[in-house]
């Protein structure tokens, strides 16, 4: 697969600030309103730090972001899906390179529907064996020495060939 490589490109990654869920951020503001209200009573170091712990509250909730969160590499907070992907924001893989091949989208299509040729070039497969024109056994390297193995079925396919949807 090497010779049909041309060219290959940096792409630049979008990123977002905001790891703090929905539910999460209501909580925040809301948690940390009573906080502050509670810290505003009180005329003492205790007061001070209540007041101070819920603005800090009240701002992760409003912004979305939380230091600790980005720290840890945690992230709650999930965008709406589009319609057009397949994983919820930034809970997929993230490419970094593009790559052109100098070959025609039908030959591409012929030897990428062609499942078994994928090991060649996906590490991670072991092995992909077709059962009928819809449905292939795939076993796949994880960790700590094991495989996994499915079944997977295609339902709908777009052909560059015929240039239709099918469905099955």
């Amino acid at each position: 697969m090497s010779n049909l490589l041309y060219n290959e490109q940096p792409l630049k990654a979008k990123t977002s600030n905001i790891n703090v869920g929905d539910t999460e951020r209501w909580a925040s503001v809301v948690g940390g309103a009573l906080l502050a209200r509670s810290g505003l009573r009180r005329s003492s170091l205790k007061g001070l730090f209540l007041t101070l712990l819920g603005g800090t509250l009240i701002y992760r909730g409003v912004t979305g972001h939380c230091d600790v969160y980005e720290v840890l590499g945690i992230s709650t907070g999930r965008r709406t899906q589009s319609p057009v992907a397949s994983v919820f924001h930034k809970e997929g893989i993230k490419v970094e390179k593009s790559i052109t091949v100098n070959r025609s989208p039908e030959e591409l299509y012929r030897f990428w529907r062609n499942f078994e040729n994928l090991p060649h070039f996906m590490e991670h497969l072991e092995s992909v064996r077709r059962i009928d024109d819809k449905r292939s056994h795939w076993i796949a390297r994880a960790p700590m020495g094991r495989t996994v193995e499915w079944e997977a079925e295609v339902y709908i396919e777009y052909t560059p060939i015929a240039g239709t949807n099918r469905t099955w």
